[in-house]
């Protein structure tokens, strides 16, 4: 009998080894010039996500649809009041330290998408701090290693994997663990319907995470209240970056959100991913 860990994980990539299946059948309609829709709605329909869940716009792109429950938006039923916590880039260790023991200090976990073309790999501060992020239940997602846009014309699956193999074998080393691996990805701008990141994705087999949150655009008050009321349907995915206007953000409304919505709002990683 399989430990309840590796049962879990088997579940998991049963469902993801299924969906991405499908995902093959919905690329060769694309390219056949077959109807997407319908393609989807022949395919397992205990993976959709409900129309309701998803924005007009969203359901009008055959594309986005690809992805199925390989893709965590917020509009998953499980998120429902969730709140989770993401961290673009890695351009200033010191700054990343604070947030992370102001995230800490809440009892606060997140994901982190470095950019590993912004990391000193040979700084043992710097090594030490993803270490002690690791131990203490932080995890790390594939981003380009510069931040490469998946839609730049010059781009192709070829050079986004390769980058795939360059971050795993840095994230490997600054981590010190030869068994990490990426389960989860986000494309930089939001390009996920970039076909070099979609054939990406399908073959590494990742998750993407979206964003619905963005402080750094609105760091006011009024735009808090909107973005996190006590009741929400659609789960909160905030993206943070390692600026000053995010590390403000931390600091002035991390605490609320915990007084408001309860800690247990804040999802862990396994939390999330547990149902993908």
């Amino acid at each position: 009998m399989l430990p309840l860990e590796a049962s879990h994980h088997s579940e998991r990539l049963k469902k993801r080894v299924t969906r991405f299946t499908q995902i093959g059948l919905i690329m060769a309609a694309l390219l056949l010039g077959k109807d997407v829709q319908k393609v989807v709605a022949q395919t397992d329909t205990t993976l959709q996500k409900p129309q309701a869940q998803t924005t007009e716009t969203e359901f009008r792109n055959p594309l986005y649809e690809i992805f199925g429950d390989q893709l965590i938006d917020g509009t998953q039923l499980e998120l429902k009041n969730k709140v989770f916590i993401t961290i673009d880039n890695s351009n200033s260790p010191k700054m990343l330290k604070r947030m992370v023991e102001k995230l800490e200090s809440e009892g606060v976990t997140a994901v982190m998408f470095p950019n590993v073309g912004n990391m000193s790999i040979n700084n043992p501060d710097e090594q030490a701090l993803y270490k002690k992020m690791y131990r203490d239940g932080f995890q790390f997602g594939y981003q380009p290693s510069e931040h490469q846009d998946p839609k730049d014309p010059k781009m192709t699956f070829g050079k986004l994997d390769d980058d795939f193999s360059y971050t795993l074998k840095i994230m490997r080393k600054v981590l010190d663990d030869p068994n990490f691996h990426f389960e989860v990805a986000r494309a930089p701008l939001g390009h996920f319907d970039a076909r070099p990141w979609m054939q990406l994705t399908h073959y590494r087999q990742l998750v993407n995470i979206k964003w619905n949150v963005y402080p750094r655009a609105d760091n006011t008050q009024k735009y808090f209240n909107r973005s996190f009321p006590e009741l929400s349907e659609e789960g909160k995915i905030v993206l943070l970056h390692i600026l000053s206007a995010d590390e403000t953000w931390i600091n002035t409304y991390l605490g609320q959100i915990v007084d408001r919505k309860g800690r247990d709002s804040i999802i862990t990683f396994d939390q999330l991913i547990a149902h993908h």
